[in-house]
């Protein structure tokens, strides 16, 4: 059987046509259940937004920055003067000045943007796996991606990811829309999106493309030739939008543009593919070392421990085992259909990731963001296929119970800090495989014995051989055997309480994170003492000292690092000068520059710690520290200038 290819545009509206009537209609159950889970998102995403602390001062003083002018919007300053640039994107940091300039400037409006696509993402979830698999399937993936720590957790803070994720999936939409109809203008749109995504964090965005790439090849229903000439144009689209804003930047003198964050060429080509990109695969030992306590060593294994398996994948052996089960059941030698398709494209996707984050020296737990839609969408198909196979003969109907079981079993090791938890979650899990199971046994008493004689019954030589044995055997199944339908009303409400139960502990994990205050890592579940991160409040004594006596100087304060500098920006929206970046352990400006600036009165005070920095060195060897009697609170505990000392270069040595 060969697969049609769409020669001419009656054709392409025929295939259209085909492909629509194969949706499943949406019944008054399904309605009322996604409206129940987009409510179930909308409430883990807004829930006391306004009441948490930015977890990112860097990226909440770029947007206060960025709403001061157009130099600073475009350039992504990180302070109101323009002196240093984010070492991220700007298209999702627009998107959070655009909600501030429209609802003022607070921690509600910045996160708006990633909590409401937190929102879409999940009834674009279930649009995209629903249209494949059907309705039930779609309820059951977005249900999962709603319930993922680490979507939930990222959505809620104020980074980027969780638009990246919405932005990637509609890429996705657009390229289903491009495989079942052979159109370029699908895959011209697919193509725009993942560019956008581009320009949202850089070459994060790009770790979907084998799987839409394999996906489209696979899929679209028209000549090889015509293929290739598609791709080709998609890519060019990919390429000239990825690199449009950079490519601007780095043509711009660098003496009319911020310095770039995190990088010393100055370009920011080099800070997509260095910094954000092979220095993530590459990072030396100590990096390694320093990030372990958060995501593990390189490795399969580090998905398995924790705090990292805790954030998505608590439902990962199901993904895992439905991707096995599709390839086990589907007829060899045959065209992929579209479901067959779609597991290809999330297994792909899935495995992209999976060898990302395996391999990988450095990234952030909120990086995983990008694996919860692959997982929820293979969870949700592949429980149907589980399911189907679990009511019929053969060995692979046995899949569904033991893959509950053996989730439940790793999820109890997950708990096992909160023993009582994980041996609840066990014991309630193997009651309900166990009552799968027996109930299988008693739908197919006699499957071994079946098994042989479904060959016997292909092969026509012998049939008049055995009939006797076939009428016997028949007559033994009809009597003990339940019938299907029975089976399947007996066991369809166990099989939804099983996979209910396996999202309790991701939803407990959401849960905890809620009651932590204060600033904290994005991490889902019990935090790691490493994740309580001090205050950045800056000290309003130290505030009004520098407002009162900084005279005509342009710059507030000086400091080594956007740490520090951070507060004092989203406070009194101050130029402040952050002389090492993020890092803050080189400065970017040289010792003599510095002193130029200073004698300038450009800046005229430093807030520092210890630095072997020249530039920073020079500031603690020749300007004249100030008393901290006139510049700190009585009680500082509240404050982060634990190690720093106040200087004034006014008349400096």
């Amino acid at each position: 059987m060969s697969k049609t290819v769409i020669t001419s545009p009656a054709q392409i509206q025929q295939h259209v046509n085909q492909v629509e009537d194969t949706h499943q209609p949406m019944l008054l159950w399904h309605k009322i259940a996604l409206g129940a889970i987009l409510a179930i998102a909308t409430f883990f995403n807004f829930f006391a937004l306004d009441k948490q602390d930015f977890y990112e001062y860097y990226y909440a003083a770029a947007v206060k920055s960025m709403l001061l002018n157009w130099h600073n919007l475009f350039f992504v300053a990180f302070d109101p003067a323009g002196f240093l640039a984010i070492d991220k994107p700007p298209l999702g940091f627009w998107l959070q000045v655009l909600s501030a300039r429209l609802f003022g400037y607070s921690v509600f409006s910045i996160t708006l943007p990633g909590a409401m696509a937190g929102v879409f993402a999940v009834a674009l979830m279930f649009h995209l796996v629903r249209r494949t698999f059907g309705p039930l399937a779609g309820l059951l993936a977005a249900l999962v991606l709603a319930l993922s720590p680490i979507s939930v957790i990222t959505d809620r803070n104020n980074i980027v990811d969780g638009t990246l994720v919405l932005v990637v999936l509609l890429g996705t939409w657009m390229m289903c829309k491009a495989a079942e109809t052979g159109r370029l203008r699908w895959l011209c749109l697919c193509a725009i999106l993942i560019a956008l995504g581009f320009n949202i964090k850089y070459l994060q965005a790009y770790m979907v493309i084998p799987a839409l790439g394999l996906f489209y090849w696979l899929g679209a229903p028209i000549p090889t030739r015509t293929k290739i000439w598609h791709l080709a144009v998609a890519l060019g689209i990919l390429a000239l939008i990825s690199l449009c804003w950079v490519t601007i930047v780095d043509l711009t003198p660098a003496n009319q543009r911020p310095f770039i964050d995190s990088i010393t060429s100055g370009s920011e080509l080099d800070l997509a593919l260095g910094y954000n990109g092979a220095f993530r695969l590459n990072a030396d030992s100590n990096v390694v070392n320093y990030w372990a306590w958060e995501i593990g060593r390189p490795g399969i294994a580090r998905f398995f421990l924790q705090p990292m398996a805790g954030q998505c994948n608590w439902l990962l052996p199901v993904a895992l085992v439905s991707f096995f089960a599709w390839s086990r059941t589907r007829r060899k030698h045959q065209p992929f259909t579209r479901q067959d398709r779609a597991f290809i494209l999330w297994g792909t996707w899935l495995f992209t990731m999976l060898i990302f984050f395996s391999a990988a020296h450095f990234f952030h737990l909120y990086y995983l963001s990008m694996l919860a839609p692959a997982i929820a969408a293979l969870v949700g198909a592949g429980t149907m296929i589980l399911w189907r196979e679990y009511c019929r003969y053969g060995w692979h109907g046995w899949l569904l119970p033991y893959t509950l079981l053996a989730t439940g079993i790793i999820q109890a090791l997950f708990l096992i800090a909160f023993p009582t938890w994980g041996t609840m979650l066990a014991m309630v899990i193997a009651a309900l495989s166990t009552v799968l199971v027996l109930a299988r046994k008693q739908r197919f008493p006699y499957e071994k014995v079946r098994k042989p004689l479904n060959r016997w019954e292909a092969n026509q030589i012998k049939q008049h051989k055995r009939g006797q044995a076939e009428s016997h055997q028949h007559a033994i199944n009809g009597d003990a055997k339940i019938p299907e339908q029975r089976l399947q009303q007996i066991t369809m409400p166990i099989v939804v309480l099983g996979i209910l139960s396996l999202l309790l502990a991701p939803t407990m994990w959401i849960a905890i994170s809620f009651n932590q205050g204060g600033r904290i890592n994005p991490m889902a579940g019990p935090p790691a003492p490493q994740t309580r991160v001090p205050p950045l409040i800056a000290d309003p004594v130290l505030e009004n000292f520098l407002l009162s006596n900084k005279g005509q100087a342009e710059f507030l304060l000086g400091t080594m690092n956007t740490e520090v500098a951070a507060p004092f920006i989203i406070d009194t929206s101050q130029p402040v000068i952050a002389l090492g970046g993020y890092n803050g352990s080189k400065s970017f400006l040289t010792r003599d520059q510095l002193i130029q600036r200073v004698d300038h009165g450009v800046v005229r005070f430093f807030l520092m710690p210890d630095s072997k920095d020249p530039a920073g060195h020079w500031v603690l060897s020749n300007c004249h520290r100030v008393p901290n009697n006139q510049w700190q609170s009585r009680d500082t505990t509240k404050f982060s200038i634990d190690g720093l000392w106040l200087f004034d270069c006014q008349g400096h040595s």
